[in-house]
């Protein structure tokens, strides 16, 4: 019984030691869809039961696994409103309502692509912003949560509302983000503002002040809501767009292992319109994303290779899903030996 007491201590020991190197030196491996920390601890604990131990090699493999069948949100936050933008100019102003230029604005808003710059080929992305400054403990205002408007194309909106994060002792943290995934190809901007709320439902109501000193010296101003809320001023963080990748070099930001595979064929500046055949067998292929852009692709083979044992060999795909390649229409051949894709998905790829 001692004995497997300090097993299962060392095991336990060993996962905490890997999630903390993980977390602290790994982050590129866990970015490209974003796992929390209890995720991965279950899925350390399941390798450590069924191996009797943990390597950070298999852990990184065990959480592309998981990642690959997950089904991620469009985004991170809940969508209040969407609609189209106003009228003949398309011109997308989210709206000033209760809107009080006094109060602290969020700060630095802009949008992050994976590799830089104001444009992503992929269709994922994130908005990054900083909170307000902090308003007076004697306020009688708090923040209550953030306002995200985001525009495509100058023709239609969608508003998100998002909850401030913040540490173990309640302050606000600096850094807010909402990530948006699979979004149409076009031209986005991002706008965001701060909403707070009164601290109590029984705080003095004052018509006819000023909201600044309803903030600061503990009056209710005049524009609140009736249900006890007042926004800042919007945030504006600049132009974004996304495109759709047309040559083998844009695979690097969607999927690398497909890039790998594909670069020494056929060179980075092959149009994948023009690529009618791909041989990925044995290339580490964790997802097919990427695929769905090869409009004329005939063939593809993404097999694993046997040893004389029967046992997959090393760099083995372990893709376990081919939703990227429903909609290809050429498609006449597909090898998928020795994967571990499910019968139900090999039937809708090829009906």
């Amino acid at each position: 019984m001692l004995l497997s007491f300090f097993s299962d201590f060392k095991i336990r020991l060993t996962i905490n030691s890997l999630l903390t190197l993980l977390f602290a030196f790994c982050s590129q491996p866990l970015s490209a869809q974003e796992i929390d920390r209890d995720a991965v601890a279950e899925i350390a604990a399941e390798l450590a039961e069924r191996n009797g131990r943990v390597d950070a090699d298999a852990l990184l493999n065990a959480i592309t696994e998981f990642q690959t069948q997950q089904i991620w949100p469009p985004s991170d936050a809940d969508m209040v409103e969407q609609g189209s933008c106003g009228g003949e100019s398309h011109n997308c102003i989210p709206s000033s309502e209760d809107t009080d230029t006094n109060l602290p604005q969020v700060q630095n808003v802009h949008i992050i692509y994976l590799e830089g710059g104001n444009t992503t080929v992929g269709n994922d992305f994130k908005v990054e912003w900083d909170h307000p400054e902090p308003l007076p403990d004697h306020s009688l205002y708090a923040l209550s949560h953030y306002e995200v408007y985001l525009s495509l194309n100058d023709s239609e909106y969608e508003r998100f509302d998002v909850a401030p994060r913040v540490t173990s002792d309640g302050a606000v943290k600096l850094k807010h983000s909402i990530r948006f995934r699979q979004r149409s190809v076009g031209t986005y901007e991002v706008q965001v503002r701060a909403s707070y709320r009164l601290k109590s439902a029984d705080s003095p109501s004052q018509s006819n002040t000023d909201s600044l000193n309803g903030i600061i010296g503990g009056q209710r101003g005049s524009n609140t809501r009736s249900n006890g809320y007042l926004n800042s001023s919007w945030s504006k963080g600049g132009f974004g767009d996304v495109q759709t990748p047309t040559t083998v070099q844009d695979l690097s930001s969607i999927n690398n292992e497909l890039h790998q595979c594909l670069l020494p064929i056929y060179g980075q500046n092959r149009a994948l319109s023009e690529i009618l055949f791909v041989d990925c067998r044995n290339r580490s292929l964790s997802s097919l994303l990427g695929l769905q852009y090869f409009s004329a692709l005939r063939g593809l083979v993404v097999s694993n290779d046997l040893d004389s044992a029967g046992n997959p060999i090393s760099n083995r795909n372990t893709f376990t899903s081919l939703s990227p390649i429903y909609e290809l229409a050429d498609l006449v051949s597909l090898n998928l030996s020795a994967t571990d894709v499910a019968a139900v998905e090999i039937t809708a790829a090829i009906s």
